[in-house]
């Protein structure tokens, strides 16, 4: 396994948070790449095995397609590790308690 700090690179990742609270199930990892032309936007992912390293490749390619998009923002990835296939209650209450926990 890669350590953490060999992903990064003269563009990224500006922060990278890993969060664990197993009283609420919570595992998850945001990376935000770059922020040079602005604040990070990206996307959210749950899913029950993206790896670290994965995270950080898709935060690479949110920074990349602003980039080409002309957008006035850096990129950036949330995953949440859960199964993608619940119930949608279920995810937004996943997604609400643990965006209380981040922050």
């Amino acid at each position: 396994m890669q350590d953490a700090f060999g992903f990064a690179d003269e563009l990224g990742p500006t922060r990278t948070i890993h969060v664990h609270d197993s009283s609420i199930g919570l595992r998850a990892i945001l990376v935000i790449d770059n922020v040079a032309a602005g604040p990070a936007i990206g996307g959210l992912r749950i899913a029950p095995d993206v790896s670290a390293e994965e995270c950080f490749r898709l935060a690479r390619a949110m920074t990349f397609k602003n980039a080409a998009a002309g957008l006035a923002h850096g990129g950036g990835k949330v995953v949440l590790y859960g199964d993608p296939k619940m119930p949608r209650e279920d995810k937004e209450h996943l997604i609400d308690e643990r965006y209380a926990c981040v922050r």
